[in-house]
């Protein structure tokens, strides 16, 4: 038999997985001390500040795009209206290849200078999250609502 996890197992794995968190975050640290203290070389002294950059983009992006998907998902969901506009433009976008905007980006925002190539990675990271977003969950609307009914019953 297969009972529902009790209390004392869901605290056990969360505690779990905050000593992983915690211990992979002081091993990072760590190993970004070592770098930054030990090493001569200023390409490799550099590397933790250009992961930390990498990361916080990539941080920063998943938050606008979570936050523009939920919000298109309720107004699609809750305006008909909009949903008949934004769901075929939306289509539209995805039918574009990302070749054939990416070069127009990169030199619209490169022009702007350091604080455009920041902009044009967190634009191109935008669009593939959106984009891959929306694709994943408009591919099976049908059978999603059929499993919805069928637990109803």
């Amino acid at each position: 038999m297969c009972f529902p996890p009790t209390v004392e197992v869901k605290q056990v794995m969360g505690l779990k997985y905050l000593v992983n968190f915690f211990g992979g975050l002081f091993i990072l640290c760590v190993m970004a001390w070592i770098i930054v203290t030990f090493v001569n070389y200023p390409e490799i002294k550099n590397l933790p500040l250009y992961t930390f950059s990498t990361v916080s983009r990539i941080i920063i992006t998943l938050l606008i795009s979570v936050a523009w998907g939920v919000s298109f998902g309720i107004l699609a969901a809750t305006n008909k209206a909009a949903s008949l506009i934004l769901t075929p433009f939306i289509d539209l976008l995805q039918s574009i290849p990302i070749l054939g905007y990416f070069p127009m980006v990169i030199g619209f925002l490169f022009a702007l200078g350091p604080l455009g190539i920041e902009l044009s990675v967190i634009v191109l990271l935008f669009t593939f999250y959106i984009l891959r977003g929306v694709r994943g969950h408009s591919r099976y609307p049908n059978k999603c609502c059929g499993v919805g009914q069928r637990l109803r019953r």
